[in-house]
């Protein structure tokens, strides 16, 4: 938006609660083309080019404050209009529009004036309800008003859901390969599906997938995964390398993946205590997640103990969407901090509706590090 020009706009006037969520929306908005122009306690003003735009945006944002992250309806008034822009800041008769039929807006509704109608159309929205034409203050003649139809998405939770709905989509290490079932593997399909029973009944699952090299094993776990998915779950992949040994490789690929998907980058489904205390593995997220800081310099045990702690916790978040498939590959690989931080969730995570899968290289002839040999042996992982 250039300064000091009139222009044709949408505006939307958001109203959230709780108060603490304002800032997980306006980035929606944000992230839906929409420009923030002011923010309050519990309150947004934001600008969008097309009206479409604008009508997708809230669409998105209700659905995200209906669902299980939130739990809690937002109030919106959509208008367009001519508007007036002057350093960044905006004025005029479509921003009492909107700022009018947000103060008449129930939870859970999305007002608008007609020309917002008009121009979004039915593409972006089940379609409008007419509401009759309203009272806006300082206005002299009353405007026509309309409720946007929107549905709720499904809960993911349900087996019969895919979990896109959420917006975790499949990893794509596991959705390449090939859907065609191992042949021979019927007595470790069954282990794991017996585990994938008692993790979507709300435990903690651990399942180690071992062999030679060439044996299957990853194709067996990422088959099975896929099958998770399919009935609804939350698929995660962590994979190590041979030759990029890196501290905590596979935890950064499945936590990246995960947060990225979430709507608001993990906010507010977690505390920005615990997204804080992950930036020493994804530091990336500093500047998508503003305001997020470091937690303050400790010694190296009590470091580790924050960024576990955090880790058991967003997994549990999620878990509280919808079970929790964890498929770590290839640890025999794996460095003595990722297995410490996998035996820390084996004994001392509070996560439930979580299964991990491990597959390992049967022998120890490629672990050349002692304590990251012990650590393996403390998971029987040999």
């Amino acid at each position: 938006m250039d300064a000091a020009a009139s222009r044709t706009s949408t505006v939307m006037c958001a109203a959230v609660a709780p108060a603490e969520n304002i800032t997980f929306f306006t980035e929606l908005a944000r992230s839906g083309s929409g420009v923030v122009v002011d923010v309050t306690t519990n309150a947004a003003l934001v600008a969008f080019e097309s009206a479409s735009a604008a009508v997708a945006a809230s669409v998105e944002m209700q659905r995200v404050a209906a669902s299980p992250l939130i739990g809690s309806p937002m109030r919106i008034g959509l208008a367009t209009g001519d508007v007036e822009w002057s350093d960044g800041t905006c004025a005029g008769v479509a921003v009492g529009i909107a700022s009018g039929l947000l103060a008449r807006a129930a939870p859970g509704q999305i007002l608008a004036n007609n020309v917002v109608r008009w121009l979004a159309g039915g593409a972006t929205t089940d379609g409008y309800s007419p509401m009759g034409p309203i009272e806006i203050e300082g206005l002299d003649e009353p405007v026509e008003a309309f409720v946007l139809d929107w549905q709720p998405l499904e809960p993911a939770a349900d087996p019969g859901v895919s979990i896109e709905q959420n917006g975790i989509p499949l990893p794509a290490g596991i959705a390449t390969v090939v859907r065609q079932r191992l042949v021979g593997r019927e007595p470790e399909w069954q282990t794991l599906d017996d585990a994938w029973d008692r993790a979507r009944d709300g435990s903690r699952e651990v399942v180690l997938v071992g062999g030679e090299a060439g044996a299957g094993k990853t194709r067996l776990a990422a088959d099975f995964a896929r099958m998770c998915h399919d009935a609804g779950a939350i698929v995660l992949l962590g994979s190590c390398d041979a030759e990029l040994a890196l501290p905590y490789q596979p935890w950064v690929h499945a936590l990246d993946h995960l947060l990225r998907s979430l709507p608001g980058f993990g906010r507010p489904l977690n505390t920005d205590r615990d997204l804080g205390d992950l930036l020493i593995l994804l530091p990336q997220f500093e500047r998508l997640l503003p305001g997020l800081s470091r937690s303050p310099a400790a010694d190296p045990e009590t470091e580790r103990y924050l960024l576990f702690s955090a880790v058991d916790r967003v997994l549990a978040s999620a878990a509280q969407l919808s079970p929790v498939v964890l498929l770590l590959d290839d640890i025999h690989w794996a460095g003595r901090p990722t297995l410490e931080l996998l035996r820390h969730l084996v004994r001392a995570g509070s996560a439930a509706r979580l299964m991990v899968i491990a597959t390992f290289r049967d022998g120890a002839a490629e672990v050349t590090d002692p304590q990251t040999r012990n650590t393996r042996a403390s998971l029987q992982i040999d």
